[in-house]
């Protein structure tokens, strides 16, 4: 939730800098960031069950792109609504999500 306030808080700068060349950069450091709060929470990064660096690029680089996705449509949904989306997404297989 920490991570979603400090977006929200810091929206005009966040923007720009998505909307600029610096988009894939930004993305890049969420990833990072997300991984180092896993880290810091004792997910086991370093042994997970698909193969490294697929399984981080799965889990991360999916969670910074709903950060991305938010941020370009305004914020418009609430934190809570946007971590509620995250959970789903953590939840759900693919499938699932469509259908």
């Amino acid at each position: 939730m920490a991570v979603i306030s400090y977006l929200q808080s810091n929206a005009a700068l966040i923007t720009a800098l998505i909307n600029s060349d610096l988009k894939n950069s930004i993305q890049e450091q969420l990833a990072n960031l997300l991984k180092n709060i896993f880290t810091e929470n004792n997910a086991n990064i370093n042994n997970p069950k698909i193969a490294q660096p697929y399984a981080s690029n799965i889990i991360f680089g999916s969670i910074s792109t709903i950060f991305i996705t938010w941020i370009k449509n305004n914020m418009q949904e609430s934190p809570e609504e946007l971590l509620n989306i995250i959970n789903s997404y953590r939840k759900l297989t693919p499938i699932d999500i469509f259908s």
